[in-house]
């Protein structure tokens, strides 16, 4: 018997209602994941960063003039710091990873060349199958 003021929900609500949830769910992953990406993003960033303009800092209050080398060596530091965001990305997200592959297939250079295990085994011996046959086609 059915109480005053009480609804129930058959199967399909509650299908509907576990589809919502798990929807949810799937955005609340999804921001976390984007989260911790931001996060290693700007933790790269900070660490690649900092050295340089302390550097900078120092040698402007110290009234000395800065050393070349330590300046060069600091400045590549800086810059790997923006080429660790594909890396980051890449290995923290999986859209970015497969983009990342879908333009590699497109460059020709990075295409894999398919050769037969017999030419293989003959470019790898220089011309000494050691029992691979060779088809002409």
């Amino acid at each position: 018997m059915m109480e005053p003021g009480k609804v129930t929900v058959g199967q399909q609500g509650s299908s509907s209602r576990d589809v919502a949830e798990n929807r949810l769910l799937t955005r609340v992953r999804r921001r976390i994941q984007v989260a911790k990406m931001m996060l290693a993003t700007f933790l790269v960033f900070l660490i690649c960063y900092i050295p340089l303009t302390s550097f900078f800092y120092l040698a402007g209050n110290l009234g000395k003039r800065p050393n070349p080398t330590i300046f060069l060596w600091l400045t590549f530091i800086y810059w790997l710091g923006a080429g660790c965001n594909p890396v980051i990305y890449s290995a923290m997200n999986n859209e970015f990873r497969e983009g990342y592959q879908e333009v590699l297939r497109r460059v020709q250079c990075c295409r894999q060349r398919k050769v037969e295990p017999s030419v293989r085994a003959m470019k790898r011996n220089r011309g000494i199958t050691s029992g691979a046959t060779l088809t002409r086609q």
